[in-house]
């Protein structure tokens, strides 16, 4: 490809981490809108590129548990993240609103993670591609064509109906926190009661790893 994984890899941590710092800087609708879809698109780069080297980088029969831990290491993020950053984010912090200092350590977290992978991540060696391959616009113009064909696979459309109607619950979730502050419950005990479930799904996701990896050589 033109860039390589690593690349992209840096460049998103360090765009991420950049746009979420400016977040804490905005106080207007129509620029917190903005830097939250350049946040998301940045973030959406992240997962398929790790998952990726994830698939070169280790053998099929052990897959299941090295993508479980991975899935693990990033919800017990978000349960750090939960329980530091809710109790904060209502309280003032050196005379600022502290969800403006919680975006700027998150932003400068992200920063740092992106030169730990520049320093440190050993890009696993994946097929070369082929000089007859296209590049720049006619790539696009390709991998678009690729993506409409999986449209014409019943499975394929299923699954992503499925994903619409799940993405409902799980997006509602994300307004428990605020939900919970607004009934009244101090922010402490919120972040206690968001935290089980991230708890629980880091276990269920490294033993539904462990169980995708027995049971692949039996079926």
């Amino acid at each position: 490809g033109t860039l390589s994984r690593r690349t992209i890899l840096v460049g998103a941590c360090l765009g991420q981490g950049l746009v979420t710092m400016l977040l804490a800087l905005v106080s207007d609708m129509a620029s917190m809108v903005l830097l939250r879809m350049l946040n998301g698109m940045l973030l959406a780069a992240l997962r398929p590129i790790a998952n990726g080297i994830i698939a070169d980088a280790t053998t099929e029969n052990k897959q299941g548990r090295i993508f479980g831990r991975v899935t693990s290491g990033f919800l017990l993020g978000m349960l750090a993240t939960t329980v530091t950053v809710v109790p904060v984010a209502t309280e003032e912090v050196m005379g600022f609103h502290g969800w403006r200092v919680a975006w700027v350590v998150v932003g400068l977290i992200s920063v740092l993670v992106a030169g730990v992978v520049f320093c440190c991540l050993e890009e696993p060696p994946c097929k070369p591609a082929a000089d007859t391959l296209p590049h720049g616009c006619m790539a696009v113009r390709e991998e678009l064509k690729t993506l409409w064909k999986f449209f014409t696979v019943p499975t394929f459309c299923i699954l992503v109906v499925k994903g619409v109607f799940e993405t409902i619950p799980y997006t509602v979730f994300g307004h428990f926190t605020l939900f919970f502050q607004l009934a009244g419950i101090e922010s402490v005990k919120v972040a206690v009661v968001m935290s089980v479930g991230l708890l629980a799904a880091a276990a269920g996701v490294c033993l539904g790893g462990l169980i995708g990896d027995r049971l692949s050589g039996h079926i």
